[in-house]
């Protein structure tokens, strides 16, 4: 899922280079961005690593 992100937060567009991303959600990831030139640029490499840590989280189906 790709969220457009708020252009007013710092967070985001200072801190985070106007990317942030959520993995270890089974079956989806999540990524936020504020759509610059130098962003959208490099969605492929920002997705990739959220990927990896969503295929590496275990899914559980149950309490036991």
């Amino acid at each position: 899922m790709l969220v457009r992100g708020d252009p007013d937060d710092d967070l985001l567009t200072v801190r985070n280079a106007d990317y942030l991303g959520m993995g270890g959600i089974p079956g989806a990831i999540q990524l936020t961005m504020w759509p610059t030139k130098t962003s959208l640029a490099g969605i492929g490499y920002a997705a990739a690593p959220e990927s990896a840590t969503t295929c590496a989280t275990p899914t559980w189906s149950g309490t036991r």
